[in-house]
């Protein structure tokens, strides 16, 4: 599983880097209410994404309201 970095899923997703901070609204861990892509944050500060969580995310109804 390839990590990326929130600039590299930026990139990839084709949004800002700010908006998808802004996505995560603070929080250290995800949860399955969230409006913002699946990532991990294992000790707390690095945040990281998988390819796969982008592209689940892209075909969520998320990704089309945003």
């Amino acid at each position: 599983m390839m990590q990326l970095t929130p600039k590299e899923a930026a990139r990839y997703l084709g949004i800002s880097e700010s908006w998808l901070a802004k996505m995560r609204r603070g929080r250290k861990q995800w949860h399955e209410g969230d409006k913002g892509p699946r990532y991990a944050s294992p000790n707390g500060y690095h945040i990281w994404y998988t390819k796969e969580w982008l592209d689940d995310w892209k075909e969520s109804i998320w990704y089309h309201s945003a």
